[in-house]
């Protein structure tokens, strides 16, 4: 352009853009399960069953009015 190069001028507005698409084939195995183990990283000699109460009850409060001011 006229300006040194900062986007003034005759052309500057003119852009073509070519988007390729293609289609890289890859072989996929069929799926197969996977043993998963997790590790306890100390040992444990006589495990102890710890009981969990379920469901757990939760306090819900009800709702309240909330001033709001409109203009």
């Amino acid at each position: 352009g006229y300006a040194g190069g900062y986007g003034y001028g005759p052309n500057e507005g003119i852009v073509r853009q070519v988007t390729v698409h293609r289609e890289v084939p890859v072989a996929v195995p069929a799926p197969y399960p996977v043993p998963v183990e997790k590790k306890v990283p100390y040992p444990v000699k006589v495990p102890v069953h710890v009981p969990v109460d379920r469901p757990y009850p939760v306090p819900v409060e009800k709702p309240y009015p909330v001033p709001v001011e409109k203009p």
